[in-house]
């Protein structure tokens, strides 16, 4: 509304801008004249044709002000001076707010703590204060750029909306080193790359094995959302034996984003720590290659399961050599009995095969009469075995065989057969029987 004074005449006039038309809403009744004076004293006025596809400003001027106004998306309002002014009704957001107003909080969200550092020094550190009616002031407390080297943790966040709409996103922060709390402009910070600790979760009891002599034992330090190693405190290498007991699990994030399973384990003593859980298994399983006898050697399992054990010792051999390499005799511990390439061979005992591996592998070794648990040992180092067993498999090894142990767990013994050329597993209880039946006959390096 535009108050004027002519003489002792008062009229009241309304510029109204709608759709391009501009009109007056009342004028005192007999003083045509006036009325006239008080639109010719609104100089112009500019219109946007409403079917027109250029939107052109609106321009309207007073005898003092010119004021322009966008026709979309505003909203325009008179003031006491008859100035009309636009007030924006669509956010902007990523903007910083300024301490010297007040301002509605529109979203607020709790964050997973994770740590940032600051990316713009000329930002600020915020105090929240908080002001009747819902609403909210941010007063500047440090300078950024005097806080060298900050480790921001990010809590929180608000989304912050002054009287004119436009909105900004701040973090709830706190820099633990210099117990500063306040918020910061997202924008001024940046997410840092640090190791991420998840939350321990409990498990079953489980029994685990050495499956590399590379792996260690560590402490975590510092809190989940910045944790650091501690120095190793045990090397699996040292542990060749030992069967460690695991309750709890954790995921580890490093800085580059990738995650790693660890375990804390102990040996029921002095050793124990967190692990990365690629370093070991429920079972101790040799990578070793299987070799079938058949049709080849129907009665050379013993040549052809020293053969498998001298091919993951490393050696370059074949069958057909170790077979080449046997000497022939009328008892087994002096050679073979008979002819391995055919069906009426009998077989070779450790004391004379072992003689063959040595010509291969100078550490060698006769173990016969020795216990699973030493077994386990030798399994524990990397070295596969050649057990003799009686009893086991179908026609042609029920009588005698030769097998090539290559793993055991709790509860199996995993083997190569040389009558299938395949991996197999038996219980441990049944290669005891087994073996006694053959005497504990066994050869390993």
């Amino acid at each position: 509304m535009v108050v004027l004074k002519v003489g002792k005449l008062i009229l009241g006039c309304s510029v109204i801008l709608a759709g391009g038309i501009f009109s007056t809403r009342s004028v005192t009744a007999d003083q045509t004249s006036s009325a006239d004076q008080v639109v010719n004293r609104v100089q112009s006025v500019k219109v946007v044709d409403e079917q027109s596809s250029q939107k052109r400003p609106i321009i309207v001027q007073s005898t003092s002000k010119v004021i322009k106004a966008s026709q979309t998306n505003s909203a325009q309002t008179t003031s006491s001076k008859g100035v009309v002014k636009e007030v924006s009704s669509t956010p902007v957001n990523s903007k910083p707010v300024k301490s010297v107003s007040t301002y509605r909080v529109v979203k607020s969200k709790s964050l997973a703590k994770r740590v940032y550092q600051t990316k713009n020094t000329n930002g600020y550190l915020y105090n929240l204060q908080t002001l009747k009616h819902g609403k909210v002031s941010l007063n500047p407390n440090v300078k950024l750029n005097t806080v060298n080297n900050a480790n921001w943790v990010v809590s929180g966040q608000k989304t912050f909306q002054t009287t004119n709409k436009v909105r900004s996103l701040y973090y709830q922060v706190k820099e633990e080193k210099r117990n500063l709390n306040g918020w910061i402009w997202h924008s001024n910070l940046s997410l840092k790359k640090v190791n991420l600790l998840g939350n321990i979760k409990n498990t079953k009891s489980i029994r685990l094995f050495r499956k590399s002599t590379s792996g260690a034992m560590y402490k975590f330090n510092g809190p989940t959302y910045d944790a650091s190693y501690s120095k190793a405190q045990h090397y699996l290498k040292n542990y060749t034996d030992t069967v460690w007991t695991s309750t709890k699990t954790r995921t580890l994030t490093d800085k580059s984003g990738k995650k790693y399973n660890y375990l804390y384990i102990t040996n029921g003593k002095k050793a124990s720590g967190w692990i990365n859980s690629i370093y070991l298994s429920n079972r101790v399983l040799l990578k070793v290659k299987p070799i079938c006898q058949n049709p080849k050697f129907p009665t050379g399992c013993e040549a052809v399961a020293t053969t498998m054990m001298l091919q993951h010792a490393g050696v370059k051999v074949s069958a057909d050599k170790v077979v080449d390499s046997m000497p022939r005799a009328k008892t087994g511990d002096k050679g073979f009995v008979g002819n391995p390439r055919s069906n009426t061979g009998l077989w070779i005992f450790p004391p004379a095969m072992v003689k063959v591996a040595r010509k291969f592998v100078k550490t060698a070794v006769n173990m016969t009469g020795s216990s699973f648990n030493q077994i386990q040992k030798k399994l524990n180092r990397g070295h596969a075995v050649v057990a003799w067993i009686t009893g086991f498999g179908g026609n042609g090894t029920r009588f005698n065989h030769a097998i090539t142990l290559i793993g055991y767990d709790l509860k199996k013994v995993f083997f190569n057969d040389p009558w299938t050329g395949k991996q197999s597993s038996m219980s441990i209880g049944t290669l005891a029987n087994y073996r006694k039946r053959d005497l504990y006959r066994t050869i390993s390096y």
